[in-house]
């Protein structure tokens, strides 16, 4: 496997310290809904400038609804050449979990 799953609660340290490219596999409307930081809908234009940059390796962190179709993009990508590739485990529905659980946590306090 040329890429990593990264847990929802190792996102925000990659994206501190890596500035990857995030690509979000799911539909427009959900991606007008609500995603991650600067997320990107996937496309074939997206797609074909990071073959392009990869000699540079960019970091790339993708994520679906569930983190399933997102792991086949990373398999693509790292077959491609890219070895800097993430899968957001459990996808978006993790990262909203996550996410609302730290607000609770953070109201609490």
């Amino acid at each position: 496997m040329g890429y990593s799953d990264i847990e929802v609660s190792n996102v925000e340290t990659l994206l501190s310290t890596a500035d990857p490219l995030i690509l979000d596999m799911r539909d427009q409307q959900s991606h007008k809904r609500g995603r991650l930081p600067s997320a990107l809908p996937v496309s074939d234009e997206t797609i074909g400038r990071l073959i392009r940059q990869r000699r540079s390796n960019p970091a790339v962190l993708v994520y679906c609804y569930h983190g399933n179709q997102s792991r086949d993009l990373c398999r693509f990508l790292s077959q491609m050449g890219l070895n800097n590739v993430h899968n957001l485990a459990g996808g978006w529905e993790a990262w909203e979990r996550f996410k609302a659980s730290n607000d609770e946590a953070g109201k609490e306090a």
